[in-house]
């Protein structure tokens, strides 16, 4: 009798575990589907079948029982993933905020000694997830899912594949983070320039510069912007910069505007053409210049949803930017005009972006390292130690002359063809 009853225990127990694993895989399925999502909260602990796993190894060795302890212990993983990834996520809204605060609006503002502990957190905590993510990563790489349903196998190649994204953007913010306090002038004030390019007529920095932007930064928080045409500013210029042979022999230009000023598609050296026009014309301090094209600015319509120009009476949409950049072309005829259609524009998302909700903050901080990653954005800073940064991010706009492989020794010539590409017929 002893022995049936515990034949009817242990029957019971096994029948309870794989319903109990069932309703588990489940839950994963659904936890993997917040992690990849980018929705870091609310997922599921599986405490139950880590008990019920834990009690029957003890007393016997079935497939069963393992597939339900590798479950929970991945299952733990990726809560503690999303665990980190949330703080990282919450300490980077709260630089966000910092950075877009004033002190006549806000009396949460961090004190100089605050915002280095909070940039000296965020390191510690940056290594920390890149510590878990190497491990987990490593983790899923030698776990072995033909243990496991179809359904379950797939969700986990999108968690090997998401965890080697995160880890790779983990180790990008690591490095922003060792030149963060620069570059965000904490001790300071900084000078930044945002040049807007329309790529629709391209040019060898991505598109024909249309506006340019002056963010000033003091003590890591953005004090004051203005917006300035491009073509107002190459009106008032009265010095005298020659420009390119090419720029000359096609366009029929012996002085240089600013509007051809990215004519080099080496970023650096436009940069310099870029100051030149900031310091002699408008007389302004120069730290930088963050190049954009209006393909960024349609990404960024999508995460705020539309831009209302008072000036104009009209709301832009991802859907009809370009349509209306068209229709503009024609009808802002008279280039040297001190606003226009583009400085709305800009003027406009300085505007969404400094009053983004967290929501929005989020997209926006990753629409911007995939867009550096792509080169939609690109930037040079005057900060020698933080443009090398950039520059080994390859975020500089760096053309990079390939070296000759050691092995070659000194019967090598390293060549190289970079097609570039500019319109030249003068038409928009």
């Amino acid at each position: 009798a002893l022995v049936v009853l515990a034949g009817l225990v242990v029957t019971t127990s096994l029948i309870a575990l794989a319903a109990s694993f069932n309703g588990s895989a489940r839950r994963v399925e659904k936890n993997i589907q917040l992690l990849t999502n980018g929705e870091f909260q609310n997922l599921s602990e599986l405490k139950a079948m880590g008990w019920q796993a834990g009690l029957l190894d003890s007393l016997f060795e079935l497939q069963l029982i393992d597939k339900s302890k590798q479950l929970v212990q991945l299952n733990e993983k990726l809560i503690e993933t999303s665990r980190l990834l949330q703080a990282v996520k919450l300490q980077s809204l709260e630089l966000y905020s910092q950075l877009f605060s004033n002190s006549s609006q806000n009396s949460s503002l961090f004190s100089k000694g605050d915002y280095y502990q909070l940039i000296k957190d965020n390191g510690e905590l940056l290594a920390n997830l890149s510590s878990h993510l190497s491990s987990f990563q490593a983790e899923l790489e030698s776990t072995n899912f033909l243990i496991f349903n179809h359904s379950l196998r797939t969700q986990f190649e999108l968690v090997e594949e998401s965890v080697k994204n995160q880890n790779l953007k983990i180790q990008t913010l690591i490095q922003l983070n060792g030149v963060f306090a620069e570059l965000l002038s904490v001790d300071g004030v900084k000078n930044y320039y945002i040049l807007l390019q329309d790529n629709q007529e391209i040019r060898p920095t991505g598109g024909f510069p249309q506006a340019l932007a002056r963010i000033i930064i003091d003590d890591g928080r953005v004090v004051d912007t203005q917006v300035f045409a491009v073509g107002w500013i190459d009106s008032q210029t009265l010095g005298d910069i020659a420009s390119s042979p090419e720029v000359e022999e096609l366009l029929g230009e012996p002085r240089l505007h600013l509007r051809d000023s990215t004519w080099d598609p080496d970023l650096n050296s436009s940069a310099s053409q870029i100051s030149w026009f900031i310091k002699e014309v408008l007389n302004l301090p120069f730290d930088g210049v963050v190049v954009i094209n209006y393909e960024l600015v349609r990404e960024m319509l999508i995460v705020f949803g539309e831009l209302h120009l008072a000036d104009y009476d009209e709301t832009i949409t991802p859907q009809n930017l370009y349509s209306r950049l068209e229709a503009k072309a024609s009808e802002d005829l008279q280039q040297n005009l001190e606003n226009n259609f583009h400085t709305a524009v800009l003027r406009g998302l300085l505007s969404k972006t400094a009053s983004a909700s967290n929501q929005e903050a989020s997209a926006l901080m990753d629409l911007a390292l995939s867009s550096f990653r792509t080169q939609q954005i690109s930037t040079v800073m005057t900060d020698l130690k933080v443009n090398q940064v950039l520059t080994q991010l390859g975020w500089s706009g760096t053309i990079l002359s390939p070296d000759c492989p050691p092995r070659f020794g000194n019967d090598c010539l390293a060549d190289h063809l970079y097609q570039v590409e500019a319109n030249v017929g003068v038409n928009k």
